[in-house]
């Protein structure tokens, strides 16, 4: 797993994720055109820059479960919608899918739970924001919430 500082526009200022590369070809993809050059601008992979510790092993650990968690459930869910849909006189194999479906929606939800505290317990071991000063654009418009507190195109960052 790698820590990819604004990787999502809000919720947190870090995210355990697969690979930039993955994020980056994903915000291509599914972002609005008019979002993308802010977030292409501000995106990057801080792996090897945070503090390294207990905190942060247990975050990036967490991630990966949760990660597991919510790829088991896709598949659980994938499987059982599609057997709604084909049902006809297999109803236990149904009943199956949806016991499995429902057991990986537990597990995925366990997971974030953990996920969740894992990374405050992380970001309450270091200065969040005196490393976000330090490594991110100097007019960078994160204002603990969002990206686009100040608009969704580049040009804000040249704004003071």
């Amino acid at each position: 797993m790698r820590i990819i500082m604004h990787a999502h526009h809000a919720y947190s200022l870090f995210s355990c994720l697969s690979s930039l590369k993955n994020r980056i070809a994903e915000i291509k993809v599914r972002k609005p055109l008019e979002e993308q050059a802010l977030r292409s601008a501000l995106i990057q992979d801080v792996t090897d820059d945070l503090p390294k510790n207990d905190a942060r092993d247990g975050w990036e650990k967490a991630g990966k479960d949760r990660k597991e968690a919510e790829e088991a459930f896709e598949k659980a869910y994938a499987l059982y919608y599609e057997a709604s849909l084909t049902r006809n006189g297999a109803w236990k194999a149904y009943e199956e899918l949806q016991t499995n479906h429902d057991r990986t929606y537990i597990r995925y939800v366990r997971a974030d739970a953990v996920y969740e505290r894992a990374e405050k317990s992380y970001l309450d071991s270091f200065d969040v924001e005196e490393f976000h000063r330090s490594h991110c654009h100097p007019n960078c418009p994160w204002d603990g919430t969002t990206i686009f507190a100040k608009g969704t195109g580049v040009e804000v960052l040249s704004a003071g």
